[in-house]
């Protein structure tokens, strides 16, 4: 067997699925590089190699009679250097795949798939030609995520949210990343700008996210729950729910800001990996202080989370009082 079978073998399934995928979209033979390390040598001959491309590839530019022209007198070093342009750009977008490629790995080699279905080639196409464009590390590290979750379950992120992420920068990311902390039952913002404010994210912030396409700012959208004797989910705060019930069936509303499908599904691979992307119980509290203060016929109450199962949670029979 080859090489690159020899090390297929030696790699997890998810990761094989994978190679798989990149095999399908590109036609060639992926082979994961922090399997096989470049040497030192290696290394130092590709950066030349690139670095001399980088520096001879500027076209002859010149300004005459008030005009900008391209001086082409000399055909052939003008297809030259076109062709050292664009082999530049070429290694500069398969270095950043390669480095994306290599991270999803590294994650796969520890996953178990959920899915045995195949990830479509166009999905992969598409994400090949935005990803070959992302050379900052931050965001490679969000584009491998997005990769490890296509391939353990493919369908996760549509391609219309691999435009949304390419439009997004590190610090958009970073904002993204802090409001999730704030996100509720993984869906919407809690609509009150004073009360916001004192958690450190403004309208400004939300007008941002939407412009990127991962928020509607609009905050007249409102959601409505029936409430009745027997207690109803109203929200999820992450390892809590609140519930909510009445003497009286009556419609507990609020306003929000929805997150779109974009954020719905970027949001778990923004969230950083750690107990600082909780969400702070003040705010939680903070939160039921404005519903509590609006339905004063309404009992809500605070419960801890025990297991999820898909849609079906279990939690504690006993109120939480912080």
């Amino acid at each position: 067997m080859g090489e690159l079978g020899e090390v297929i073998k030696s790699i997890s399934k998810p990761a094989e699925k994978l190679i798989d995928a990149i095999r399908a979209a590109i036609g060639v033979a992926y082979e994961p590089h922090h399997h096989k390390k470049m040497t030192e040598a290696e290394v130092y001959r590709t950066e030349e190699y690139l670095r001399i491309i980088r520096e001879n590839s500027d076209l002859p530019i010149e300004y005459k009679g008030g005009d900008i022209r391209v001086n082409i007198v000399d055909s052939d070093a003008l297809v030259k250097r076109t062709g050292c342009r664009i082999a530049y750009q070429e290694l500069y977008k398969q270095q950043n795949l390669e480095t994306v490629f290599d991270k999803a790995i590294d994650v796969l080699d520890d996953k178990q798939v959920a899915s045995d279905e195949e990830i479509l080639p166009e999905w992969m196409i598409r994400f090949i030609n935005l990803a070959g464009e992302i050379s900052t590390e931050e965001m490679q590290d969000i584009w491998s995520r997005v990769l490890v979750g296509e391939v353990l379950d493919p369908g996760s992120f549509s391609m219309k949210t691999l435009s949304v992420l390419r439009s997004m920068s590190a610090n958009d990311a970073k904002l993204f990343s802090g409001l999730s902390r704030f996100i509720i039952s993984e869906r919407f913002l809690f609509q009150d700008y004073s009360l916001n404010s004192k958690f450190g994210f403004s309208y400004n912030d939300i007008l941002s996210m939407d412009e990127i396409g991962l928020i509607n700012s609009d905050g007249e959208i409102h959601l409505s729950v029936e409430v009745g004797q027997k207690p109803q989910v109203l929200m999820e705060f992450g390892d809590y729910l609140l519930l909510a019930s009445s003497k009286k069936t009556m419609s507990v509303r609020f306003n929000h800001f929805p997150l779109s499908r974009a954020g719905r599904e970027l949001l778990s691979v923004v969230m950083k990996r750690d107990d600082s992307d909780k969400m702070p119980n003040d705010y939680m509290m903070a939160v039921v202080g404005v519903l509590k203060k609006k339905y004063d016929m309404v009992k809500f109450e605070i419960h801890i989370v025990l297991a999820r199962d898909g849609d079906r949670i279990t939690f504690d029979d006993n109120e939480y009082n912080p």
